[in-house]
């Protein structure tokens, strides 16, 4: 009996000590996002204590270590009254006490705090801070002079590392628990993945070719104008030129053109084409947003590092890099099909990344600057192959099948 009061002071030690760690632990787990919906005065003060939450995790620690040292001492009074050192059997008996008592102090003054913490965080924090910050006066002189310490330790072995930054692959790989744990949906982590993406290529892995672009002189009859914007079908705007490809004065959309065709007399090219919007052929395709959000235009015109016409992006082959296709895909050659033999015929115009993924070939494409397929032929070649020609990389044979005219059109795979 007479060991009872130290047990009972003990336990009470290691409790209190549990209260410090589940605040601790609730209050690293609330997220702003969540405490910014609630109501009331509390999580306005946990909003403000976020802003600064090293000074309460410090303060935690000191009252945790304090309790936990007095927790220590009442316990050893209790096994040394109660055992004393007189045999070995009692010597035995004490360290069994000893284990037993420190196997309880972990789980209730950290394991069970720090589960019950995860329940409901914003909550716990709520509750336990207007307490917290009383019990933390007492200790507030030592805990700047710990977070000095702190500091400077942190400083000296992380000097350019962050407590608060995530990288890139940290948050790829939180999406993809957040998505295992059911908290994040499978399609809201592609469309973060998709956003990473756009963040990571150029436009000009994007754009329609040039050598797919049909191009408006401004000078030619308007009935030459009208059957060549209609035989593009699938192209809705339009570069408007001077004499040449490459000398850009306007762009005009197809309902623009079906419009004014039915003026009496119609206005002409000049009097209804727009403005071009440019951008360059390196710009990171993310950033191109902010070029569509300024000049108000759905398509920008790509241009390459001489000032010539690269290919057209619209804003939404960009979108759906993001949320998937907006619309029933028209119907058109598969750019990479498989033949009868096991090969593969791919479009010269088949995005390298997908060609890689294809080919599980990680490093295709990492040597050179090109976006296509066709483009990968030409590094590989150093010059303009002909039909017929081949080239091994990796164990494949990428083999030039068609050409249209300068241009690589389609392209023979197969394993050595």
């Amino acid at each position: 009996m007479e060991a009872a009061p130290s047990i009972v002071t003990f336990l009470a030690l290691i409790i209190a000590s549990g209260a410090f760690i589940l605040f601790d632990e609730a209050l690293g787990l609330c997220r702003k996002s969540r405490l910014e919906k609630e109501q009331g005065k509390n999580y306005s003060s946990l909003l403000k204590a976020l802003e600064n939450p090293d000074e309460y995790t410090i303060s935690c620690r000191l009252w945790v270590n304090i309790l936990r040292i007095l927790a220590a001492f009442f316990v050893c009074m209790w096994i040394f009254r109660f055992f004393g050192t007189s045999s070995l059997l009692k010597i035995l008996l004490s360290l069994l006490s000893a284990l037993v008592l420190g196997i309880l102090a972990f789980l209730l003054g950290d394991v069970l705090p720090k589960l019950l913490a995860r329940t409901k965080p914003e909550k716990i924090a709520g509750f336990l801070l207007p307490i917290m910050k009383v019990l933390f006066v007492p200790v507030k002189p030592f805990t700047f002079p710990v977070m000095k310490f702190y500091s400077f330790f942190h400083s000296a072995f992380n000097p350019e590392i962050s407590d608060n930054t995530m990288t890139e692959d940290e948050l790829r790989n939180a999406l993809l628990e957040g998505e295992k744990s059911g908290i994040v949906e499978s399609r809201e982590r592609t469309m973060v993945e998709g956003v990473f993406y756009l963040g990571d290529r150029p436009v000009g892995a994007f754009m329609t070719h040039r050598s797919e672009v049909q191009w408006l002189d401004c000078n030619a009859p308007l009935d030459e104008v009208r059957q060549q914007a209609l035989a593009a079908k699938e192209q809705r705007c339009y570069p408007v030129t001077s004499g040449g490809p490459d000398e850009i004065i306007g762009a005009v959309y197809l309902e623009d053109i079906i419009l004014d065709m039915a003026q009496d007399p119609p206005q002409g090219l000049r009097a209804i084409m727009k403005k071009a919007q440019f951008v360059p052929e390196t710009m990171s395709a993310l950033k191109a947003f902010e070029s569509f959000k300024q000049g108000q235009a759905n398509f920008l015109f790509v241009m390459d590092e001489y000032g010539g016409l690269a290919g057209i992006i619209s804003i939404t082959a960009l979108v759906e890099e993001i949320v998937g296709e907006l619309s029933a895909p028209v119907q058109k050659d598969e750019p990479l099909k498989k033949q009868e033999d096991g090969s593969l015929l791919a479009d010269g115009t088949l995005n390298i990344d997908d060609a890689a993924k294809a080919l599980s070939l990680a490093d295709l494409g990492a040597d050179g600057d090109f976006h296509t397929l066709a483009g990968f032929i030409l590094f590989l070649a150093g010059e303009l192959p002909g039909i017929g020609d081949s080239f091994e990389y990796e164990g494949y044979v990428f083999k030039v099948k068609e050409m249209d005219g300068n241009r690589i059109d389609k392209i023979e795979i197969s394993k050595k």
